[in-house]
């Protein structure tokens, strides 16, 4: 006989939800298919990709080693939230420069990344002629 301590730390642990690879992992995939995917359809390059609501940009890191495929020439993301977004800018800065040799064999050409404090619901002329915007908010 199980106490009741076991018993409720085994049905909290049959409750949780793991998903394999993680969730945000699969979503930075399915946009980083949806942009490639896109340039091959259309034959136009992303030159100008604009990410809104970025958090701690992981699909800034993720999408890094394929903005050479994208043609992207720059990458514009904003967070309404400070620490979110300061976060995120360290973890750009530590994947940019872990992997740089092979970002740069990749995307031949620098591209300038930036990140902005907003809120996503206000127009921003910086994000005007952008050639995909990108929303994944949850």
């Amino acid at each position: 006989h199980k106490s009741t301590t076991e018993s409720e730390s085994e049905d909290d642990h049959e409750k949780k939800h793991y998903f394999q690879p993680p969730l945000q992992t699969q979503r930075n995939a399915f946009v980083r298919n949806t942009l490639l995917n896109f340039k091959i359809r259309s034959g136009t390059g992303i030159s100008r990709l604009g990410i809104m609501g970025c958090g701690e940009m992981s699909l800034e890191r993720g999408l890094s080693e394929c903005l050479g495929s994208l043609a992207a020439m720059q990458v514009y993301s904003v967070d309404i939230e400070r620490e979110s977004l300061s976060v995120g800018q360290q973890l750009l800065e530590k994947h940019l420069t872990q992997n740089a040799d092979l970002i740069a064999s990749e995307t031949g050409l620098p591209v300038l990344m930036r990140s902005f404090l907003g809120d996503i619901l206000q127009p921003d002329h910086r994000f005007a002629n952008m050639d995909a915007i990108v929303s994944m908010e949850v």
